[in-house]
């Protein structure tokens, strides 16, 4: 049941709401409820969130820090939050997710990665941090002067994970063809079609560039 479909007519109906909410994202601020239709002001339910800090049933802070400072979250939801921060990035495996997953805070509660919410675009994370993601047929990578190899590498695997076949025309704003990543995408099958890199799960021709890379100086 979203939470639009409350109809909330006191402080037990904002408490039972807060708790819903609480339960679907872990943390709670002003900005979650762009996410939600709540028939519900903020203040109402911020109220029933004081209480219930008070109570001891749920905690408040500065959890996220680029949204409102007004943060609450369940107890759960802290210890998670406090493990991620001993994450080593390297170690952990990178997940693809829809754009417009829920699950994909930003450009919706935390703000834009560069890549816009649409359902054709997907962004890669690792240890709660966007690491790449496909915008149409570009693919984007993350941080000044972009992902290193094994980054890339790991990106594109669980793209791969997620997507079937994948057509890249442009990585970093560089044509696919021409990029310095082509031998690692050609290493895991992606083949060119004359103009793009394409991984359908079917042999075709390896991109030149690569080609000439596994052939050397002659």
């Amino acid at each position: 049941i979203r939470a639009g479909e409350h109809r909330v007519g006191g402080p037990d109906d904002a408490r039972d709401l807060a708790l819903k909410l609480l339960e679907r994202h872990g943390i709670l601020a002003r900005e979650m409820l762009g996410l939600e239709s709540p028939q519900i002001s903020w203040n109402e339910i911020a109220f029933a969130l004081r209480r219930l800090e008070y109570s001891g049933a749920i905690r408040r802070g500065w959890f996220v820090r680029s949204i409102s400072g007004e943060q609450y979250a369940l107890p759960e939801a802290v210890e998670m939050l406090r493990a991620v921060r001993s994450l080593i990035p390297a170690l952990e495996k990178p997940v693809a997710l829809s754009a417009i997953d829920p699950a994909n805070p930003y450009g919706a509660v935390i703000a834009g990665c560069g890549i816009a919410r649409e359902a054709a675009n997907v962004v890669v994370i690792r240890a709660g941090r966007v690491i790449a993601g496909l915008q149409g047929r570009a693919m984007i990578t993350a941080g000044e002067g972009g992902a290193d190899d094994e980054s890339f590498s790991a990106a594109v695997a669980a793209l791969l994970a997620l997507k079937p076949r994948i057509t890249i025309d442009s990585i970093d704003g560089v044509a696919a063809l021409e990029s310095p990543r082509v031998g690692i995408l050609a290493a895991m099958r992606f083949h060119s079609d004359g103009r793009s890199l394409v991984f359908d799960g079917l042999h075709g021709p390896a991109p030149a560039r690569a080609s000439r890379r596994s052939a050397g100086p002659g």
